[in-house]
């Protein structure tokens, strides 16, 4: 009777040590431990730990113009395309009147500036680096891509990807919103977590007493 009692709570231990196992794996591929707890598990894992999706090159490409919030212009291998931020949206600022009626979205200010906010963003910066997801272009001949400002030294970080990634930054400011759209969705709990953070931090500080600062 004895032994199958501890038997049994052996079970139960083992059970939580590997649920506490998985959330923590699980919040160090995302980047969301602290530095110290981060460098152990990643001893533990080895160097190839963060070896995770989205795992394509970065593919170097000359910044040609921004279009709208969302979407830029870059040139790669001597050819401009059109390339759609994968996984954020922002209000629309220069669309057809035929993709407005398919969508039944408008042109606002707030879409102009979103456009107004990149370019400034975007003013001296020549280089971007294109990321891959899993689709390579949307029904309208885009590519969907992730672009970095400069190569990250760990693409999953949360810091790096809300200063170094645009999609990330534009979450981020507040300039654009989390937008899923399967299947390119390997940093979609990032740009959540993003959001969610900074909703925090902006009710915190509305929170404050008038002309108060922390």
């Amino acid at each position: 009777m004895k032994r199958n009692r501890i038997t049994s709570w052996l079970i139960v231990l083992v059970f939580l040590m590997l649920i506490v196992c998985s959330l923590i794996l699980s919040a160090y591929d995302r980047g969301h431990l602290p530095d110290a707890i981060a460098a152990v598990v990643s001893n533990w894992l080895g160097d190839d730990a963060k070896d995770n999706s989205p795992s394509e090159a970065f593919q170097s490409a000359k910044l040609v113009r921004v279009v709208d919030g969302d979407t830029i212009v870059v040139e790669v291998s001597g050819r401009e395309e059109k390339v759609r931020l994968i996984g954020i949206d922002t209000p629309e600022s220069v669309a057809s009147s035929k993709y407005l009626d398919e969508t039944g979205k408008e042109n606002t200010e707030e879409g102009e500036r979103a456009a107004e906010f990149v370019k400034t963003l975007l003013a001296h910066t020549e280089t971007v680096y294109l990321q891959k997801d899993v689709s390579d272009t949307d029904c309208y001949g885009r590519l969907l891509r992730y672009v970095w400002l400069e190569i990250p030294n760990n693409e999953r970080e949360i810091e790096e990807i809300s200063t170094k990634m645009l999609n990330g930054i534009l979450v981020w400011e507040g300039i654009a919103e989390p937008a899923a759209y399967a299947p390119d969705t390997a940093h979609q709990e990032d740009f959540e977590y993003l959001a969610d953070y900074r909703d925090m931090e902006i009710g915190q500080q509305m929170e404050q007493p008038h002309g108060e600062k922390e």
